[in-house]
């Protein structure tokens, strides 16, 4: 057999290339004429009540599922939303009781916290200058301090709750005050860069703070809770802490 040449290979390609091209675009025709015959046929055939109303039914059950895949899907998310709060609210619940218990038995601890950045959140009264002579009337329970440095006078005396501050003051600005709360009374200390040692007053443990030439004392009796802040030296600190007589 004579071997094709390249030239004749190429004719025979375009030849069944037009081949296939003429078959499909007849084909083609031959469904659009079937298509418009079809059309023209039914153009003006009435569809029964009955199949437009099984086509309505059908939607509305389609848009129905939908509408429960829906509603499921957004019940979900909320289920797992309440989960997350009923959780935070167990776990909140939790702390309080291991608080109270902790009271209950006398337990008592101070953790402080050091963060590189830290904002410290307290209760500031606005003092005046003026001294006072005595007590309110209404106070009772409390403790006071039998000893105080020469030239310091009783400026303010104040109640938050079941905290009771007092506060004295000497000619030189320098102050003394001092805190006592229940013992679920909680706080916060800016401790970033300070100094923190372990001090005995009265043979309980508690926490000298120094930060910025000012002390911070904090301890417990399994009664009350104690803060003395001032701006003296902390051995006066540490008598006036020793020092506190309860009326």
């Amino acid at each position: 057999m004579k071997k094709q040449s390249n030239e004749e290979i190429e004719r025979l390609e375009k030849l069944n290339q037009m081949f296939l091209y003429n078959t499909g675009y007849e084909h083609v025709k031959n469904i659009d004429r079937e298509t418009d015959e079809i059309l023209e046929k039914f153009k003006d055939i009435e569809i029964p009540e009955s199949l437009n109303k099984w086509f309505l039914d059908y939607n509305e059950k389609i848009e129905k599922r939908k509408r429960i895949k829906k509603v499921k899907k957004t019940a979900v998310e909320i289920s797992k939303k309440v989960a997350v709060i009923f959780m935070i609210i167990s776990l909140a619940s939790s702390i309080i009781i291991m608080t109270v218990e902790a009271i209950r038995t006398n337990f008592f601890n101070i953790i402080i916290e050091t963060y590189q950045k830290y904002s410290s959140i307290s209760l500031q009264e606005e003092i005046d200058n003026n001294f006072v002579d005595e007590f309110p009337a209404d106070w009772e329970d409390y403790y006071y301090p039998t000893f105080i440095p020469d030239n310091f006078k009783l400026i303010s005396t104040n109640e938050f709750g079941s905290s009771k501050h007092i506060t004295f003051e000497n000619n030189s600005s320098q102050y003394i005050k001092i805190i006592q709360s229940g013992m679920n009374f909680e706080s916060q200390i800016d401790t970033e860069g300070a100094t923190i040692i372990e001090i005995d007053v009265n043979g309980n443990e508690g926490m000298l703070i120094e930060k910025d030439k000012q002390f911070i004392l904090i301890w417990n009796n399994n009664e009350r809770i104690f803060r003395i802040q001032s701006s003296l030296d902390r051995n006066t600190i540490i008598k006036i802490a020793n020092n506190l007589e309860k009326k």
